[in-house]
């Protein structure tokens, strides 16, 4: 979809799961996420989970975003987000199109997230898009009265600096 850079609003559709998952126990094989950018990744087999981590520091905002890019799979994108000191889940949020978690760092270190299908039973290929504010700047220098056209995805995040 083509966009121009005006105003930005986000809708999306939850499906509701209840989880009761209190920390996590290994980032082996966790992949680094980048900074105003996105990763790629598959749920398969139904059942699997992926690992990825970041880094913040205390105060930094991060925006999270998980994008089924099927799109008619039954597949409930699951996000989760888990502290650096503890692996205390954080946030985390469930849907059928774009799964969305904003925190702000308590604390400078190491950060998990972990992407699923909430039901545990759908496969599916995501794009997890990510970004820490500040440190974000995917698209450049906004200018004042300027306008800024691209292409945006469901779940995409554009970010830029003024």
């Amino acid at each position: 979809m083509q966009y121009t850079f005006r105003f930005f609003k986000t809708a999306f559709y939850l499906c509701i799961v209840a989880v009761f998952l209190t920390g996590f126990h290994s980032t082996a094989g966790a992949a680094d996420l980048p900074n105003g950018g996105h990763v790629t990744g598959s749920i398969l087999p139904a059942g699997d989970e992926d690992t990825y981590t970041f880094t913040a520091n205390a105060g930094d905002h991060i925006e999270l975003r998980m994008t089924d890019l099927d799109g008619d799979s039954g597949f409930c994108n699951n996000l989760q987000l888990f502290g650096p000191s503890d692996g205390t889940r954080l946030a985390y949020d469930t849907s059928y199109t774009t799964a969305c978690i904003a925190y702000t760092a308590q604390e400078t270190g190491t950060y998990t997230i972990i992407a699923s299908d909430s039901g545990g039973d759908n496969s599916a290929t995501y794009n997890i898009y990510y970004a820490r504010v500040p440190g974000a700047n995917e698209h450049g220098l906004l200018t004042n009265d300027g306008v800024h056209e691209g292409v945006i995805d469901v779940g995409d995040l554009d970010t830029y600096t003024f």
